[in-house]
């Protein structure tokens, strides 16, 4: 099985736009049919727009280390998920379920990387990017954290007389 010439559908929110353009010339450039279906963000979350997308350009932020990649790949509602064969479901599952068991960071580290491969040799995802975030702040600005859209939750924020 290989590609005969289908339209390969990338959706994205409005915020990444640009990168899908970005990522269908170069598919194009491959002489892949690709084109772009933009959505706002709580249409791109629907699963009748999920099931019609080949690939999601979209950002993950890991603010929560392993549990938001592990949440990511397991939650009913993810994206990834949605787009896993249910044998893979299941390779998943047993990986997760070995990994949480474990008392050992290192382990578990190895592990969650296994998945990643695992899941990127499966064709369900691909990072292309990996950006770290680093923010600065006045030291007597506390409460400062970064949530898992990217955003400071400033109801946290408070000043400290130093």
């Amino acid at each position: 099985m290989g590609y005969s010439g289908e339209p390969f559908r990338i959706t994205t929110s409005y915020k990444h736009y640009k990168d899908a353009l970005w990522v269908r010339d170069r598919c194009r450039a491959f002489g892949i049919q690709a084109e772009v279906d933009c959505y706002g963000i709580i249409e791109l979350s629907q699963p009748e727009v999920v099931q019609r997308a080949d690939a999601i350009v979209y950002q993950f932020i890991n603010d929560e280390g392993e549990v938001s990649l592990l949440e990511l790949f397991m939650r009913k509602d993810s994206f990834i998920r949605a787009h896993m064969h249910e044998e893979v479901e299941g390779r998943v599952d047993k990986i997760v379920s070995d990994l949480l068991a474990s008392p050992s960071p290192d382990y578990r580290k190895h592990r969650l990387r296994d998945l990643e491969t695992s899941l990127n040799h499966e064709h369900v995802v691909m990072f292309l990017l990996f950006k770290e975030l680093q923010t600065f702040f006045n030291p007597s600005v506390r409460g400062v954290t970064v949530n898992s859209l990217g955003w400071i939750d400033f109801k946290d924020i408070w000043l400290q007389t130093i």
